[in-house]
């Protein structure tokens, strides 16, 4: 899908985020953003940790993020541990 432009602009691209449990296929967290980087797994992954919790394992297809996913894990489960220990 993608975002309509203004006037006389071209429509913007999106993507998918989506976080699903393998064993359930229960999504856990979906949204689309306007840019494909490191902070919309950031974000899929601090949302779904915050209502779900860390979890046990991660897959990642075999899509763009492969290349900053390991990152943005550290970086998202950091963060979560962080704003647990100071709470």
């Amino acid at each position: 899908p993608r975002l309509p432009g203004g006037p006389g602009q071209a429509p913007h691209p999106t993507y998918l985020s989506a976080i699903i449990d393998d064993a359930t296929r229960y999504v856990v967290h979906a949204a689309w953003y306007p840019t494909q980087d490191e902070t919309i797994v950031q974000d899929s992954l601090r949302t779904a940790m915050r209502r779900y919790g860390v979890p046990r394992r991660l897959y990642f297809d075999l899509c763009r993020c492969r290349d900053y996913a390991d990152r943005a894990i550290k970086t998202a489960t950091a963060k979560r541990f962080r704003s647990r220990a100071s709470g």
